[in-house]
């Protein structure tokens, strides 16, 4: 737990710098309105960023477990499964935490308790790593299903038209949800 220590005593710098690693990303135009529109309403993707990081980065300082830093992170990784990144970009924004906090530190982190701190924030940041990984796979299996399900839906419906045959497909407007837990909320991992 980082709580109280030289990471927690500078979280507002931590997070600032963690933010724009992340929207370094990000095309031009596309971080501006990030930056510039302050609305969740008008900018969803920023707020869910804006949010996600902010509670990702209280979890790792209060030593949250899995559950909580899932449920920190489950936003940012949905937006992500759906861009046209690459899997490695789509979850990097994990790991920049690390350098945010070391350049945050500056000369702390090269004290006994500095590097102390910033082994044990790197300990929660592979234990956040995980569990953002496992719900980008169910992310991107999900967005799957969908595109498969629609590909049959209306590979069906082109049958029904052409030749009078119903093909429906059972169950194919149900939607999985993406969680970090799917057994605790009574999901199914396939």
């Amino acid at each position: 737990m980082l709580d109280g220590g030289l990471i927690a005593a500078r979280r507002s710098a931590v997070l600032g710098l963690w933010w724009e690693m992340v929207l370094a990303g990000y095309p031009t135009d596309t971080r501006s309105f990030l930056v510039r529109e302050k609305d969740r309403f008008q900018n969803p993707v920023g707020a869910t960023l804006r949010s996600g990081l902010e509670d990702a980065l209280d979890g790792l300082l209060a030593g949250a477990g899995e559950a909580e830093l899932g449920q920190a992170v489950q936003g940012i990784v949905r937006v992500r499964a759906v861009q046209d990144i690459s899997d490695r970009d789509a979850l990097a924004f994990v790991f920049a935490v690390k350098q945010a906090a070391r350049a945050a530190l500056g000369e702390d982190a090269e004290t006994e308790r500095g590097r102390r701190e910033l082994d044990e924030l790197g300990t929660a940041v592979d234990r956040l790593a995980l569990v953002a990984f496992a719900c980008y796979v169910r992310c991107r299996e999900e967005i799957f299903s969908i595109r498969t399900r629609e590909l049959q839906r209306r590979t069906a419906s082109l049958l029904r038209r052409t030749a009078g045959v119903d093909l429906s497909i059972p169950g194919a407007d149900e939607a999985a949800g993406c969680s970090p837990d799917p057994a605790s909320e009574g999901g199914s991992t396939a």
